[in-house]
């Protein structure tokens, strides 16, 4: 005669064998993978300032350059992990240019 604890205990451990199965046959139904995308930022900005002077000029030129990037990168595996690798990476860059010229 069973008890009721021990009836229990044979509960969870089919409970706990059916969940583990239904686990492993998901992982096993994985065909990619794709890590967590890393972000990266990059400012500068770079200021260039030109004197000419001669007989009939006299001028002060001022540039200023903004650059911005942005960096997105992720890799992972498609259908199985020593079939195919892949590494992606999206780098848009941007720069801005003002140039004041006085005289």
């Amino acid at each position: 005669m069973m008890t009721l604890k021990s009836q229990a205990k044979q509960c969870g451990l089919i409970v706990l064998c059916i969940i583990s199965l239904t686990v492993r046959e998901v992982e096993a139904r994985r065909y990619f993978l794709m890590e967590r995308p890393m972000l990266g930022l990059d400012l500068s900005y770079e200021m260039e300032k030109s004197d000419r002077s001669g007989p009939n000029i006299n001028r002060a030129d001022t540039t200023h350059t903004f650059l911005e990037r942005v960096d997105i990168e992720t890799s992972g595996w498609v259908y199985h992990p020593a079939l195919a690798e892949y590494k992606i990476k999206f780098s848009p860059e941007w720069e801005q240019d003002s140039t004041r010229s006085e005289g």
